[in-house]
């Protein structure tokens, strides 16, 4: 894969039929360290916005992350402060 070549970061994508919970998304799995990963969002959001296809009617990307519920803490701090301020 290209963007696994550039990046060092390791792309794993779900089956047609396996989808997220409730939705019909497909779920997109990268592995790698912080540099690795960063540089193949950032790739993968440059395709999805190149020619408008990968992004949903308000023509704005979006990309949705899931992460273990012990580390939602570090991310928005406590009570959310960290994404308040």
């Amino acid at each position: 894969n290209e963007l696994q070549t550039q990046t060092g970061a390791r792309i794993q994508v779900s089956k047609n039929t396996e989808v997220f919970p409730g939705t019909t998304e497909r779920i997109v799995t990268l592995s790698g360290d912080a540099t690795a990963l960063i540089g193949v969002l950032h790739l993968m959001v440059n395709k999805l916005t190149a020619d408008g296809e990968g992004v949903a009617g308000g023509g704005v990307p979006q990309v949705k992350l899931i992460i273990p519920n012990a580390s939602c803490g570090c991310i928005i701090g406590k009570a959310g402060a960290t994404i308040r301020s």
